[in-house]
């Protein structure tokens, strides 16, 4: 709960009217981007209801004066803080319950930091309704937003490897990706396969391996300098299909500063980016990187 002076309360006059709508759309706020970082089910009744709740114990804080002694202050807040994200987002076990709690103080002293700075950058002496409403918006928004491109920013990053591929004496250098998803096994042997981006393999190949592999599988192999083999996939743009599959000489994954080396790895060429923003080329199996 954040404590709100309007304007012109330099002698303390509050309005408790809008002292506690003001509480209120700050709770609100407050709680709504707790549910977003904790991954919860937002603007719900529940919120709503929490949020209305906590405004009446701000506006009960004031009148009663108990927010000049911290230790009964810190346990109010302790006490309803806990009751307000019960109420919002259910029974959790103790531990998270603390954690939940401590989060949301830092979420409101975060945005009452940000509406003082939003106002000083204005010339007022307090925060004006518009400011309010301005920043509970722009803050919404962009934690809505903001949290899962730098979730997704995150995992992507975090799973991706300086590569190496050497074949018939050629060499490539660029990045795979460890996909979890990716259970491509070849036929019968069972051998894990990655998934190669067509673009970034063909610099292995001569222009006649290249048609090849592009007429594939009404192609002939002719000359044999490449061995294509079928391998079924079900999860690449389609239900089902076939991939034109190769085995390397050898692949090289950096793993933290140190280079593990996949002695004939099996490749399957997809003829299509493996990442549409372009972060990396190749999808690994996980039993490449164990």
């Amino acid at each position: 709960m954040i404590l709100y002076y309007i304007r012109g309360c330099d002698e303390i006059k509050v309005y408790l009217d809008i002292f506690y709508i003001v509480n209120v759309l700050m709770n609100y706020v407050a709680l709504t981007l707790m549910g977003i970082i904790r991954k919860k089910k937002v603007f719900t009744k529940k919120i709503l209801a929490a949020a209305a709740i906590g405004g009446f114990f701000s506006v009960l804080v004031v009148v009663s004066g108990i927010g000049r002694i911290s230790f009964f202050l810190f346990l109010l807040y302790m006490i309803v803080g806990g009751t307000l994200l019960r109420l919002a987002f259910g029974k959790v076990p103790v531990q998270e319950a603390l954690l939940n709690i401590f989060l949301f103080f830092l979420l409101c002293n975060f945005m009452a930091g940000i509406l003082i700075y939003t106002s000083g950058i204005f010339g007022g002496t307090s925060i004006a309704m518009g400011e309010l409403l301005s920043v509970s918006i722009l803050l919404i928004f962009g934690t809505y937003k903001g949290i899962p491109f730098l979730t997704e920013k995150y995992r992507t990053y975090k799973y991706q490897y300086p590569i190496q591929i050497e074949y018939h004496g050629k060499t490539i250098t660029g990045t795979g990706y460890m996909d979890t998803g990716n259970k491509l096994r070849k036929p019968v042997s069972g051998n894990p396969v990655a998934v190669i981006n067509f673009h970034f393999a063909s610099e292995l190949f001569d222009k006649e391996e290249i048609k090849m592999i592009d007429q594939y599988p009404a192609g002939e192999n002719g000359k044999e300098k490449i061995f294509l083999h079928y391998i079924p996939y079900h999860s690449i743009g389609t239900d089902k299909g076939y991939l034109p599959g190769f085995k390397a000489d050898m692949m090289k994954i950096n793993r933290e500063g140190d280079w593990k080396i996949v002695p004939e790895p099996w490749l399957g060429i997809y003829k299509h980016e493996v990442s549409s923003k372009g972060e990396y080329e190749m999808l690994l199996h996980e039993e490449f990187i164990r």
